[in-house]
């Protein structure tokens, strides 16, 4: 009895443990785009496209995509972030708008 049940504990960590390895490969197209976006952030020749100096504390942030856009400047930057970033990984961009 004990043999059986723990065959079954077995299988079932099996099938377990291929579901998780096959739920990681669908996953690791944008965990490898993400950890882009933070190296663009980080590198000399895009740091000023994929981050801001916070006026209040002086401090670079990563994240122009992620900051909250208000006035049309800080959508411009957003849009140019994410050209960047698809320009980077050989993303489709989409269609300007005129």
């Amino acid at each position: 009895m004990q043999t059986v049940a723990h065959e079954g504990l077995h299988e079932r960590r099996e099938e377990d443990r291929h579901r998780r390895d096959k739920l990681l490969r669908v996953f690791r197209p944008i965990v490898d785009i993400r950890a882009r976006i933070y190296d663009l952030a980080h590198e000399a020749q895009t740091q000023d496209v994929m981050s801001y100096v916070d006026p209040r504390t002086g401090r670079r942030n990563a994240g122009s995509i992620a900051q909250t856009a208000a006035p049309r400047d800080d959508w411009r930057a957003k849009r140019l972030a994410v050209d960047t970033v698809l320009d980077d990984v050989k993303g489709d961009r989409y269609p300007r708008g005129r």
